[in-house]
């Protein structure tokens, strides 16, 4: 492990991670880590379509995102053993070896479009990071060592050149160079070496980017929320280091913007062609996968530093729709985009940006459940799971959840102590719910609960949350209708599984109106999950209703419902006292 470790930090988490090797998750979240592993990682075509390019050397202008598929794996490799992932694992590092030129260089590209021409520099700061998650998690020395050498290669070019600006069509700066600036300081915290955070300090103006939310897509990408979130990212680790309130200014500004400006999508996720949009249009190019990614990653930082219930409500909402809706229920395919209005495509590439960030999600979740606070174990997510956390007094606590969480509130906490000893346990309330119990008393939803006493092996927390039916109102494109939710999952109508539904496609869809006192259930449903739920509406085809045509009665499916194709719909009465409003709305 690293011995030169640079530790500076102004500023302390107040909470910290669960190492990956420590937990273990079931339920939705583990099926769709375990399918991932399975049916993505180990599936793809791992030696044609991501190493023979860097074997080759012959691109001009190309983008493979070799560096995310190994983050993801590598974390994976981490959090599973899985014996088949670990030979990925040694065959990548192999290769990168084998390859890497004697200058440090390991790209794709020929040589007279290296470093100036999209999208080396995004690829190589990628593979900085992935090599050095690597050596965090694995030790490998040689991991480190080739990431030294990727940066050694850039940085002086980069430097002998400050005013140029990388051949970037429609592309900004900041985007064309996106990650480089995370991975430098990763690796500044790695090797001690100060030149590499210099470096995004200088020439990639990490201190005093402040860049306005910019919506649309309008010739340069100035509002690329992926890219966006990925500095503010960057600019959160800095701020550990330097303390400055500064850099907090845009990530505050992205999170006003979702939760206060209509810019979070009721399913969690943002953006509209990669770029800022607060109209609610729930069709197109909706919820590029990378920005949530991107915003899982935010909110996991904001988590630490703060410690406030919130960002868990926007993980768990983010995860269950966005993210989940952005995958094939087998985990083979990936979406690059998710509407929640029409017709769903899946990506027809294992390579480039989206898939490749939608794996580093879902190597992200093991570490999103539980977290270590000062003196205790926090739970931020519910789900069948189980971590083992190490106390500062050297208690070691076993934690189990028993669950069929998000199909019910009921939670059973085991908790686990190696010996007899204070310590405090933290449970968040999700926002959503309108009424919760720990061990029978009511508590407060929207918060953190800390319950702080003696704790003996065998000792257990039960808790539940209300999970009614709710109808959200939308916003903007979608003002004057609903979405039909439970708990933190959101639900849709699918025309396969609504025969009626077909001879209203397309715009028909929109025009819907439901009865709130038809929605009966929840039922069975297997379409995402085997495990899955629907519930059952009755819908007239238009709004308001014609009393002349009998209501449909149609089935709602889960979010991740990959034929899923409308999700707003007009309420019978807009005044209706059973509608509610998002309680993610205004959370920061």
């Amino acid at each position: 492990m690293p011995d030169a470790r640079a530790d500076a930090s102004a500023v302390r988490d107040l909470l910290e991670l669960v190492a990956l090797r420590d937990v273990e998750v079931g339920g939705e979240i583990g099926r769709r880590i375990e399918v991932t592993i399975r049916n993505n990682l180990l599936a793809v075509d791992l030696d044609n379509a991501f190493l023979k390019p860097f074997i080759d050397r012959q691109e001009t202008s190309s983008y493979i995102g070799l560096g995310k598929f190994f983050d993801a794996l590598t974390r994976l490799c981490a959090y599973s053993h899985n014996h088949d992932l670990l030979e990925r694992r040694q065959h990548i590092l192999e290769v990168i070896a084998q390859t890497q030129e004697t200058d440090g260089y390991f790209g794709c590209m020929v040589p007279d479009r290296r470093v100036w021409w999209l999208w080396d520099v995004h690829e190589t700061g990628y593979l900085i990071y992935a090599l050095c998650t690597d050596y965090a998690l694995h030790g490998d020395p040689s991991s480190l060592e080739q990431a030294r050498k990727m940066a050694d290669h850039l940085i002086p070019l980069m430097r002998k050149e400050p005013d140029r600006l990388i051949e970037n069509g429609q592309s900004v700066f900041h985007l064309a160079t996106l990650g480089i600036d995370k991975a430098l300081i990763e690796l500044w915290h790695l090797t001690g070496n100060q030149k590499y955070l210099d470096f995004c300090v200088q020439r990639l103006d990490l201190a005093d980017w402040d860049f306005p939310i910019v919506e649309g897509r309008w010739g340069d990408i100035q509002g690329h929320a992926y890219a966006y979130l990925a500095r503010c990212l960057a600019q959160l680790l800095y701020y550990r280091v330097t303390g400055n309130d500064r850099l907090l200014a845009p990530t505050r500004r992205a999170m006003d913007f979702l939760t206060r400006q209509d810019g979070l999508a009721i399913t969690g996720g943002c953006g509209l062609s990669e770029c800022w949009h607060s109209s609610q249009d729930g069709t197109g190019n909706l919820q590029e996968s990378c920005t949530t990614t991107y915003q899982l990653m935010v909110y996991d930082n904001l988590l630490r530093l703060e410690g406030d219930s919130r960002y868990g409500d926007l993980m768990e909402r983010a995860i269950y729709n966005a993210l989940f809706g952005a995958q094939s229920p087998d985990g083979r395919r990936i979406r690059y985009y998710t509407p929640f209005e029409g017709r769903r495509e899946y990506f027809d590439k294992d390579t480039y940006c989206c898939p490749n960030n939608f794996r580093r999600a879902i190597a992200l979740l093991p570490q999103l459940v539980y977290y270590r606070t000062g003196n205790g174990v926090l739970i931020n997510l519910y789900t069948v799971s189980s971590a083992r956390i190490d106390l500062p007094n050297g208690v070691i606590v076993s934690v189990r959840q028993k669950t069929d969480y998000p199909n019910s509130g009921q939670v059973v906490l085991h908790v686990d102590p190696s010996e007899r000893t204070e310590f405090e346990v933290t449970l968040r309330i999700p926002g959503w719910c309108e009424k919760a119990t720990i061990n029978g008393d009511p508590v407060e939803p929207g918060m953190f609960i800390t319950l702080c006493r003696t704790w003996s092996a065998g000792d257990r927390i039960a808790i539940e949350f209300s999970m009614p039916w709710r109808l959200v109102r939308g916003r903007q494109a979608q003002a004057g209708r609903v979405a039909v939710m439970r708990g933190p999952v959101v639900y849709c109508l699918n025309t396969t599984a609504n025969e009626e539904m077909k001879t209203l496609r397309p715009t028909g869809l929109h025009r819907m109106c439901l009865d709130p006192a038809s929605l009966k259930g929840p039922i069975a449903s297997n379409c995402v999950r085997d495990e899955g739920l629907a519930c059952t509406l009755r819908v007239w085809p238009t709004a308001p209703p014609r009393r002349d045509i009998e209501p449909m009665t149609l089935r709602a499916t889960e979010f991740a419902d990959p034929e899923g194709e409308t999700t707003y719909l007009h309420p019978l009465d807009p005044n209706d006292e059973r509608l509610v409003d998002d309680e993610l709305l205004g959370a920061q």
